[in-house]
């Protein structure tokens, strides 16, 4: 069974008062640093996004949060519904989760609708 992985960045990263996303991390951004690694993993890559629909720039599919100021749970439930089967969901603010740990997660797609790290 094929697994979406998503890059979840939708927060507005109020406490930065910056794009969180955007943030360097070695010669890319955590976005950027998210995408690589579930590209490892998943042929289909998606970001999702707040309501603006930022990340347009980076080459794959957009899926904008459907309901604005909920959080997390808009952002899961927006994957869930565009995914149309199971998805591995990764925050850009987790850039220490391994490949092989994404891997595994996304093996058990088999038993489970979502894998989230």
């Amino acid at each position: 069974m094929e697994v979406v992985g998503f890059a979840v960045a939708g927060g507005r990263s109020r406490r930065m008062e910056q794009d969180k996303a955007r943030l360097a991390w070695g010669e890319t951004d955590l976005l950027g640093h998210a995408l690589q690694r579930l590209r490892a993993v998943c042929r289909d890559v998606r970001v999702l996004s707040g309501p603006e629909g930022r990340y347009a720039d980076r080459g794959v599919p957009v899926i904008v949060d459907p309901i604005e100021d909920v959080g997390s749970l808009a952002a899961l439930l927006a994957g869930l519904e565009a995914a149309g089967g199971p998805g591995l969901f990764l925050g850009v603010d987790l850039p220490f989760v391994p490949v092989p740990l994404l891997a595994h997660l996304a093996s058990l797609a088999e038993t489970a609708d979502a894998v989230v790290p």
